[in-house]
């Protein structure tokens, strides 16, 4: 499965993190597993920066901004987000309003076990 940058001019911080943490968590093949059975649009917004993973076929893509479609979408400051990929709990920083999610929760839910393997 590749991970691809889309516009690699116009991509901000989120979308290179996001790029490096999929390329090495896809490495593992469970996690491969996973993301192969995935599909849709998920949207990134973290200090006014926007990246939209979408996962097609055998890729994942990183869009700069937001795709016309989406199917769920995670919103909160940088540190919160990346100290959820890293294994702090997204409960807490759910229950407090550090991060904020929204749309398809299984689908969420799903993206998480790839992003936090």
């Amino acid at each position: 499965m590749i991970v691809q940058l889309k516009e690699f001019d116009k991509m901000n911080l989120i979308g290179f993190f996001l790029h490096d943490l999929l390329k090495n968590n896809l490495k593992k093949g469970s996690c491969e597993e996973t993301a192969r059975r995935m599909n849709g649009a998920f949207l990134f917004e973290a200090s006014r920066m926007q990246v939209t993973l979408v996962f097609r076929n055998e890729a994942i893509e990183i869009h700069p901004g937001m795709t016309a479609k989406i199917n769920a979408k995670i919103t909160g400051e940088m540190n919160d987000l990346l100290d959820v990929a890293l294994g702090e709990s997204y409960l807490k920083l759910l229950l407090i309003g550090r991060i904020k999610i929204g749309g398809n929760i299984f689908k969420l839910l799903k993206l998480l076990k790839v992003l936090r393997y």
